[in-house]
């Protein structure tokens, strides 16, 4: 749940990212429409430099598109925050497993500690969020023949807190450059090696504090990051009880 607090500033976040999305999205629209337009209608008169120009013109109109798109979701996070519910989070995390497995062209060595426990929270949440963090731990691993990703998922129970940890032998990341995981489009690696629109993280740690937790990250011994996502339990049923 929502902390009273933040109420009406999550409404007015939800106002403004309308307005824009309504205004900016409309421009967007236009540019990437006309722009496309010109390249089908002109292109045997114009110069390879002229369409290149235009192709340009395009990718930024779909690069904003994509970002608009993006702060509606983060806004919007707020509205999946229910009522908390008792569900399995260990079938939860198999559930992302099976996807992502799907999604990626090369075998990914999964290593996990004892089963997750059954917890009371808003599962929307957690599943988005540990999507985000896994999706990352499958995706920036480096391009080399050789390498086999590993991925490494931990819980662990403290009191009224539980902790899921993400670790892989991916790429590193500096520790004066963790705090800028969680910046909106905020990006560590080029685009064109490592496509996406920098908000994975972002989303992240606004859905841990709508929980109220928390993101922290830190080295892990496999090589590449470790991202820790951390939320307060009303309670949980741990499955070896």
């Amino acid at each position: 749940m929502i902390p009273q607090g933040d109420d009406r500033r999550d409404d007015d976040l939800q106002k403004l990212v309308y307005g824009i999305s309504h205004d900016m999205g409309a421009s967007l629209r236009t540019v990437v429409q006309f722009s496309n337009l010109l390249t089908q209608s002109l292109a045997d008169r114009l110069t390879e430099k002229e369409l290149y120009w235009l192709q340009l013109i395009q990718d930024a109109g779909r690069h904003g598109q994509q970002m608009i798109e993006s702060l509606k979701i983060y806004s919007r996070l707020v509205t999946q925050a229910q009522e908390p519910a008792m569900f399995s989070l260990q079938q939860l995390i198999d559930e992302i497993l099976l996807t992502l497995r799907r999604t990626v062209s090369q075998t990914v060595r999964i290593e996990r500690s004892e089963p997750a426990p059954d917890i009371l929270g808003v599962r929307a949440h957690w599943f988005f969020a540990l999507s985000e963090i896994l999706k990352n731990a499958f995706q920036y691993q480096p391009r080399q023949d050789d390498h086999t990703p590993v991925v490494r998922i931990s819980c662990r129970v403290n009191g009224a807190e539980l902790s899921v940890t993400t670790e892989s032998n991916g790429l590193e990341v500096a520790d004066n450059q963790w705090e800028k995981l969680t910046v909106p489009f905020k990006r560590m690696q080029r685009q064109e090696d490592y496509p996406g629109i920098g908000m994975g993280l972002a989303y992240c740690e606004r859905i841990a504090r709508l929980n109220h937790g928390w993101l922290h990250f830190s080295r892990s011994d496999l090589g590449g990051l470790a991202v820790t996502f951390t939320c307060l339990q009303s309670g949980y049923l741990n499955r070896s009880e």
